[in-house]
């Protein structure tokens, strides 16, 4: 009798309250989607002002006209003649722009 009457209770119990919603698991097949939900008082993600976003734009050209500066100098290096002065004009130019081209990849 003890039992019965505890088991009674306990189903009462569980179906007076409502299974937590969160505690779901997502049905088979279907995708899991995160929905980010505003909570009040804390400061939501934003993009980024204009003025980064335009010097983010700015430094990718910048990176970019040194990647085909990179290229152009190895290019005029390959018919320098050997033991020159342009020809070590050129490698040391060659050597600053490899060094600003790492400085992009860094970035």
């Amino acid at each position: 009798m003890k039992i019965s009457f505890a088991v009674i209770v306990a189903l009462l119990l569980t179906s007076a309250f409502p299974p937590a919603v969160y505690a779901q698991p997502a049905h088979p097949g279907q995708p899991y989607i995160q929905i980010p939900l505003p909570i009040p008082g804390i400061p939501q993600a934003a993009p980024p002002p204009p003025d980064r976003r335009e010097h983010d734009r700015e430094w990718w050209e910048h990176c970019e006209r040194l990647r085909d500066r990179e290229h152009e100098l190895r290019d005029r290096l390959a018919y320098a003649p050997p033991y020159s002065e342009e020809r070590e004009r050129l490698e040391h130019r060659l050597s600053e722009v490899h060094y600003e081209r790492e400085q992009c990849r860094r970035r």
